[in-house]
Formats: structure tokens, sequence, C-alpha cells
């Protein structure tokens, strides 16, 4: 099977702080295209590690992070923020 912890590493490895929950979405499809036309009945790992590489972020990790704050000084419920936000602190 695919082991997701050593993507995971690798893919932060490549793009430290840069990959988003939508980046993973796009890189496994990706992956499963890549699969698909080399006619593999699975995705594997070399699929995702292709993926990775072939990937390149759309934000810098210092503009993620300036999202982050943004969007973390913006909201109003503490359950949509992260869990070293709901004690209060706001960054």
């Amino acid at each position: 099977g695919v082991d997701f912890g050593a993507l995971a590493v690798y893919c932060d490895a490549c793009y430290p702080g840069q990959v988003t929950g939508a980046d993973i979405e796009e890189i496994s499809l990706r992956a499963y295209r890549h699969a698909r036309i080399r006619g593999a009945g699975a995705v594997e790992d070399a699929d995702y590690r292709w993926a990775i590489e072939d990937f390149i972020p759309a934000l810098s990790a210092e503009t993620l992070r300036a999202h982050e704050a943004m969007a973390v000084a913006c909201c109003s419920s503490r359950r949509f923020l992260p869990p070293r936000y709901q004690g209060g602190g706001r960054a």
C-alpha cells in the first residue's frame, strides 16, 4: 500500500510550509491520473512521488502564514480555529 506518512515527510521536505489541503488534493489527483496513464490498477508511492515532484506551490510559505493570520483575525467562532488559537490568543 501507499505509505502516506513517508509521502507527507517527502512533500514537506520538497516544499516546507508551502502545501495546503487544496494542494494535497491536487497532488492526489495528479498521482491518480499518472497511475491510470501507465495502466495501473491502483495508485502507488511512485505515482505520488512523481506528482509531488511535478507540483509547483501557488503560494510561498510566508504568504500562507499571512493568509492564516488574516483568517484567524477575522474568525468570530473558536470552533473554526485551529487548536493552537482556541485559547484566545490570536497569533
